[in-house]
């Protein structure tokens, strides 16, 4: 890759490795340096092509989460899914890349995800929740390994009444464990949309602004107060 980016737009970007393809949205103002906050996006199932991850961008996550000015990364899944050591590693090397390229707050950071998607996010979250903030699963059950974990950062799960993949009791269930086990869980059960009714998803998305807000704040603050006690 030739010089990355580093103004206002959306970018087809693929790395230096010739291997992962990615889509990236630099928000307005970006150009002034401050430290912005970094959503990671993960695409759902269905026919692949190059910048799939493009779709859930412009269908779903620039039109429900852009007001908070994020830079936004939708890397392509190479593998047959996310929940796997080498996608894992893919999504590693992506996330270096923009830590040693792009100007944010590694304090409000966010993983989401749709389907396909909101399972990886679900498995990613689990494994490096000192990279995000929170995790946030659309429309997805969790895996074994997630619903195993010990949870030590918040989450917001979307899921459908009407979901006909996977049925919300499914998730509900997997909920309830995954709470015994301590952890912070939001649920917003939407009526009226199918699996694949996703724009009916933008506006319950839209919904999680203050929530994504508060994680950030209260992140920041710990953070703040750690580096206080060590001055």
């Amino acid at each position: 890759m030739e010089s990355p980016p580093n103004k206002a737009g959306i970018y087809e970007l693929i790395l230096s490795n010739k291997r992962q393809r990615f889509t990236l949205a630099l928000p307005n103002g970006y150009e002034d340096k401050q430290d912005r906050p970094l959503i990671l996006a993960l695409h759902w199932s269905g026919p692949r092509h190059s910048f799939i991850g493009k779709s859930i961008l412009l269908g779903l996550i620039i039109p429900a989460l852009e007001e908070l000015g994020a830079i936004l990364v939708a890397p392509d899944c190479i593998e047959d899914d996310w929940a796997n050591p080498q996608s894992e590693k893919d999504l590693l090397t992506l996330l270096s890349f923009m830590k040693d390229n792009y100007v944010f707050d590694s304090q409000r950071t966010l993983i989401t995800g749709y389907s396909l998607g909101g399972i990886g996010a679900w498995y990613l979250g689990a494994r490096h929740q000192h990279r995000f903030a929170g995790v946030l699963p659309i429309s997805a059950l969790p895996p074994v390994e997630a619903v195993k974990s010990q949870w030590d950062i918040p989450i917001y799960v979307i899921h459908s009444r009407q979901d006909e993949y996977y049925p919300y009791q499914e998730t509900e269930f997997n909920l309830n464990i995954i709470k015994e086990n301590g952890a912070q869980i939001t649920l917003d059960l939407v009526d009226g949309a199918t699996h694949f009714d996703t724009w009916n998803f933008i506006k319950p998305l839209q919904s999680t602004i203050p929530w994504i807000k508060n994680i950030w704040r209260i992140v920041k603050r710990i953070f703040l107060d750690l580096m206080r006690l060590h001055e």
